[in-house]
This record gives structure tokens, sequence and C-alpha cells, in this order.
């Protein structure tokens, strides 16, 4: 079950990620055609998905729910004075094709620049 809700969207919602999550992340980081686009060639272990999660950060990273159900991942790094940041984003292949990648950067790129860029003036 995913942490509380960061921010709702239509269908699906963004949630905070706890370390209860790393079971989840780790299943959908180790899937093949998730890990090529990752560009990741090792396996990623329980422990290090945990370890992750509560690294010390300056960006954002959320995780996708779907139904109560962690689906992959969107995030952005700190936007800095400049509001520039790279974001990444993976989902579950099961989950491909039916728009929640794209409502996820839609409800990110909203926080980014209401709520992100206001903070930093």
């Amino acid at each position: 079950m995913p942490g509380p809700v960061f921010i709702e969207g239509d269908r699906i919602d963004l949630h905070v990620i706890e370390e209860s999550d790393a079971e989840t992340i780790q299943q959908l980081v180790n899937q093949p055609a998730v890990r090529q686009d990752l560009g990741m060639t090792t396996p990623v272990a329980l422990h290090d998905e945990k370890e992750w999660i509560t690294s010390d950060d300056d960006g954002t990273t959320l995780l996708i729910g779907l139904d109560g159900e962690g689906i992959g991942t969107v995030g952005m790094d700190d936007p800095g004075t400049w509001g520039a940041a790279n974001i990444s984003y993976y989902l579950d292949p099961e989950h491909w094709g039916n728009g929640y990648t794209s409502e996820a950067l839609h409800l990110l790129a909203q926080h980014a620049f209401r709520e992100r860029r206001e903070a930093h003036r």
C-alpha cells in the first residue's frame, strides 16, 4: 500500500514513497523492460532500495499509485535557481499504453511550476 497521497490526479495519484514501498519498487526496477530503459545493468537488492528511499537528496520522487497499488515512480531533481530540472519516470510494463505516465508527468509539472517555483522565489 503506497504512502500518503501527495498529489491527486484523475486516474492516478502521486504518493510519498515510504520504506514499506521498497519491495514494490525493487520488483519494478528489476523487470527486464524497466531495467533496460533505466540503463541498469546490475540487480537491485531490497536493502539498496531501502537505502535509496531514506537517502537525503534535494529532489522529489513520488510513487505512481493506481487503485491502491504502486505501479511506478516519477521524479525531478531540485530545480534550483534557474528553474530547470531533470525528470525521470518508470512504469510497470503491464500498465504501459494507458496514459498513466503522461498524467503523472503533468501532475509533477504542475507541482513544479505552482509550488516548487514559488518556494525558490
